[in-house]
């Protein structure tokens, strides 16, 4: 238990299907906790996820949330393809595995609601703890 003075519920959003939360120390989205609300749409977000596995971007580890942060821009954005394609053509070779993560967030900008699909809790406002903060305890 992280903090027991709260509980997993005051971060639900019923106006989403899909719940993230951001790194603290970094620009990535934790896909290690996400809180998923059984739907087509979510069913259908995570068997697409998962097939990113078996054809990562060049350059990049399947393991690599920079996968799930350009995957994310590309199904949330209008025109999302075609951005993140463009900016990792152009930043991709240039810099490698921080491409995926800036290129994710250049698309996504600041928005962090969409209705019917996703929420991303900005830093320190979600229910995930951060082991670089916390030395892993």
């Amino acid at each position: 238990i992280a903090n027991p003075n709260h509980c997993i519920e005051e971060w639900i959003d019923n106006r989403v299907n899909i719940i993230f939360a951001e790194q603290f120390q970094n620009w990535e989205i934790s896909d290690e906790n996400y809180l998923v609300r059984r739907s087509e749409w979510s069913i259908n977000f995570l068997r697409e996820l998962a097939d990113k596995e078996f054809s990562p971007p060049r350059g990049q580890s399947r393991y690599d949330k920079g996968v799930l942060l350009t995957y994310l821009a590309q199904i949330l954005v209008d025109g999302g393809d075609m951005e993140v394609y463009q900016c990792m053509a152009h930043w991709g070779t240039k810099i490698g595995h921080d491409a995926s993560l800036a290129c994710g967030r250049l698309v996504l900008g600041y928005q962090r609601l969409w209705p019917g699909k996703v929420r991303i809790y900005k830093k320190a406002h979600s229910w995930i703890r951060d082991s670089a903060l916390t030395n892993n305890l």
